[in-house]
């Protein structure tokens, strides 16, 4: 739903989010980054033209043109497969996980706990072990080089 997102607070609402019906309920999560807002106010805007063009009313973030129905999980697949094409490369959406993770993590090692939060695990190692892919020497480059930059030996 377009009522979803919220640029001021810079969050998404989930619906329906992982383990929905036992411990995941349906919040705000503020995962957006301030460099990509001129994006989505971009792509807001190509769609309410594209619902005027169509003559179309739709609350739905993502609206077949054609109905004014969220796409199907088939035609989903189908526009998946096309920026495949285009780019040449394959990939999962579930693979989007872990490579937020990963780029977050590996920028700045002190965000593990707050990806894991993000990311709804109930410990941090779930999120090091199986998502956030961590290159060693980069950490240990920044995070060792910040500290020793900033606690210099007399």
């Amino acid at each position: 739903m377009v009522d979803d997102i919220d640029l001021n607070k810079m969050s998404f609402y989930i619906r329906h989010p992982k383990g929905e019906g036992n411990w995941g309920e349906p919040q705000w999560v503020p995962v957006l980054r301030l460099d990509m807002v001129h994006y989505i106010e971009e792509f807001l805007e190509d769609r309410k033209g594209m619902l005027i063009e169509h003559g179309v009313q739709s609350d739905y973030l993502f609206v077949n043109p054609g109905t004014g129905l969220p796409f199907t999980e088939k035609s989903m697949r189908g526009l998946k497969k096309k920026v495949e094409d285009m780019c040449g490369i394959g990939f999962t959406v579930k693979g989007m996980r872990p490579t937020f993770a990963s780029l977050t993590v590996n920028n700045c090692p002190e965000r593990l706990n707050a990806v894991s939060e993000q990311l709804r695990h109930a410990s941090p190692e779930t999120t090091r072990r199986y998502y956030a892919r961590i290159d060693r020497q980069k950490a240990i480059k920044k995070s060792l080089g910040d500290i020793w930059k900033e606690t210099k030996i007399d």
